[in-house]
């Protein structure tokens, strides 16, 4: 007996009749990305629930990540929603963790804007080392240290979001944050966010973000709960591994040759 069944899942999204740019917020992991989205929905018209997740769950049902002209079809169809007799647009900010590969047909488009957050690699590394622990499935390495973790190659389902093999995590990670770094240094529609300037002060980030896309914010702007997002394991990092991380960290970013003059800067003030 032939039966089917329909694996499309829903995605609810919230539109408005003014027209709008789609803003994307993407990061490495773990690298302030609900802080953002949250900051944007208390201060703007777009919304953080429901969000756009670009995720395996539900996205994977209708784009596949790894072909450029598939992702930019996806994005067309959420530029121009039709509806009855009106032309929607979308205001659920879309989230993303894959790196800039994924989106190289849509960089300059004045129709979606990137919001990329940038943090300090060494934070990054512990709070992902805590939150792949969180999982019963093989998410990334589980390592017995905070070092060893910095150190362990990629595996298991994070990498659905890399379009290359790395080493070890740290080079994911410089690889990440170095290309979509080039991309906002030749692209007007991506914006480098540092999560630290973000959390010390949100006023002048949100700004350069209206001002850049031309989205309407508040005057006043309201700081976003930075205790909303998934937490990790309840793991204690002792000090002399968080220093041998910090010390495997530094060494790394001065050998590598990173492409971007940002996180080549960022770098040189990091340690």
């Amino acid at each position: 007996m032939l039966v089917t069944i329909n694996t499309k899942l829903p995605l609810p999204l919230i539109t408005s009749e003014t027209e709008s740019p789609i803003i994307v917020v993407c990061s490495h992991e773990r690298s302030g990305t609900h802080h953002m989205m949250n900051t944007l929905s208390l201060n703007s018209d777009y919304c953080a629930d429901p969000f756009i997740n670009f995720d395996l769950n539900p996205i994977s049902a209708y784009v596949n990540f790894f072909h450029p002209q598939g992702v930019e079809g996806f994005f067309q169809k959420l530029i121009g929603i039709e509806h009855k007799s009106s032309r929607l647009f979308v205001r659920s900010i879309v989230k993303s963790h894959h790196d800039a590969d994924c989106f190289r047909l849509l960089m300059g488009s004045k129709n979606v804007y990137f919001v990329y957050m940038l943090r300090d690699p060494l934070s990054v590394m512990e709070s992902f080392w805590k939150f792949i622990h969180r999982w019963e499935w093989s998410e990334g390495p589980k390592t017995s240290s905070l070092a060893e973790f910095v150190l362990a190659p990629p595996r298991g389902q994070l990498m659905r979001y890399q379009s290359d093999t790395y080493p070890s995590m740290i080079d994911r990670w410089c690889a990440h944050a170095d290309k979509w770094l080039l991309a906002a240094e030749e692209f007007n529609n991506v914006i480098p966010v540092e999560q630290e300037a973000l959390s010390l002060s949100p006023e002048p980030t949100i700004s350069k973000i209206a001002r850049i896309t031309g989205i309407s914010v508040n005057e006043e702007i309201v700081e976003a709960s930075k205790e909303s997002y998934i937490t990790g394991a309840d793991l204690h990092t002792e000090v002399h591994d968080r220093e041998v991380a910090r010390e495997i960290i530094f060494n790394h970013l001065r050998k590598t040759n990173c492409l971007s003059e940002t996180l080549k800067n960022r770098f040189s003030n990091l340690y």
